[in-house]
């Protein structure tokens, strides 16, 4: 798998990326390259960068409840994060299309939406989805 192939799939940088091969970060799939990186990194240093990039709504006539910004902000971000996701798969020894990744994170989505307000009673409102959802 070429640098810009990973640079793609992981979203990051060119640079960064070359660093991490530096480090022994392995090219073959995005998947192993993102393993690798959950084993030798920093934990926050593999955070997904869509939740830096898409904060959770906030509306700003009322003050946000902390437990609403954990539960629709930033839980959907870490569940639904596309690689993340597609790692859990590949090592259960299912390997999805594209299409199937997309239908499965849009199956979870609801799940969640469904629990948060139907089953726990959380006051309607929009999950934080991950932009790979929102396409």
């Amino acid at each position: 798998m070429k640098q810009s192939e990973l640079c793609e799939a992981l979203k990051l940088s060119k640079g960064q990326v070359s660093k991490l091969v530096a480090r022994g970060m392995p090219t073959d799939s995005a998947a192993n390259a993102e393993a690798w990186r959950r084993r030798n990194l920093e934990p926050m240093m593999v955070a997904s960068h869509q939740a830096k990039k898409r904060p959770a709504p906030v509306d700003s006539t009322t003050t946000p409840n902390p437990i609403d910004a954990v539960l629709f902000g930033v839980l959907p971000q870490l569940l639904l994060d596309r690689l993340e996701l597609l790692v859990v798969l590949v090592d259960a020894g299912i390997e999805p299309t594209a299409e199937d990744l997309d239908a499965i994170g849009a199956g979870l989505a609801g799940h969640l939406h469904r629990v948060l307000i139907e089953r726990m009673g959380f006051p309607q409102q929009n999950l934080n989805l991950p932009a790979w959802l929102g396409e």
